[in-house]
């Protein structure tokens, strides 16, 4: 990116989200539906504006890559949101992930994932300036109007790093824009924002 990029500002409006993972143990041969409901209300409880109710249908089988898909209430929301559970192996490890893709904040409550942040970001900076750019999120990005994020952005074929601050500029119910902003100079070795995002 040149100059000229690094100092862009850029808004986009978006559909909001949400994620969240956590390690488990199997302790057989599957795992069942009511282990999943409550795990997916731990991991994703302290991420969206109330108190969820996440209730799962189906058991998955400890292999990797298995899924399914439960069904969310957050708080006094009288909606129903889809989230994607998908279990995943390393060695012994098993860990499950959830993700509503159809979730969304609301103003001063909630929050934008920074996996989401992290491919908006390089959804649009890559369709402004033609190179799709590797983008780094350590914390997530709170859903409020004036909330900031710090990433780290680097392009394929160059090691020099910078510095991306994020903002939330709107919030209007399911839909949300961004503002991406790229230092102009890059990140000095040992630079803490340069140590998170590794």
């Amino acid at each position: 990116m040149g100059a000229a990029s690094a100092v862009a500002a850029i808004a986009l409006l978006l559909t909001a989200g949400c994620s969240g993972g956590i390690e488990i143990d199997t302790g057989g041969d599957e795992v069942s539906a009511d282990t999943i409901s409550s795990k997916a209300e731990k991991a994703l409880g302290p991420k969206v504006a109330g108190d969820p109710e996440i209730t799962c249908d189906n058991a998955l089988a400890a292999k990797d890559g298995e899924t399914t898909t439960c069904e969310m209430r957050v708080g006094d929301d009288p909606t129903t949101y889809d989230v994607d559970v998908t279990l995943s192996m390393d060695g012994d490890d098993y860990d499950l992930a959830f993700r509503s893709d159809d979730y969304h904040p609301t103003e001063g409550k909630g929050t934008i994932f920074a996996d989401q942040v992290e491919t908006q970001a390089e959804d649009s900076l890559g369709e402004k300036y033609g190179t799709r750019p590797e983008i780094t999120c350590p914390e997530d990005l709170d859903g409020e109007v004036g909330a900031t994020t710090r990433c780290v952005l680097g392009v394929s074929g160059d090691e020099a790093k910078y510095g991306l601050t994020v903002e939330v500029t709107s919030l209007d119910g399911s839909e949300y824009s961004l503002s991406f902003r790229v230092d102009e100079s890059p990140l000095e070795p040992g630079d803490e924002l340069l140590d998170a995002a590794t």
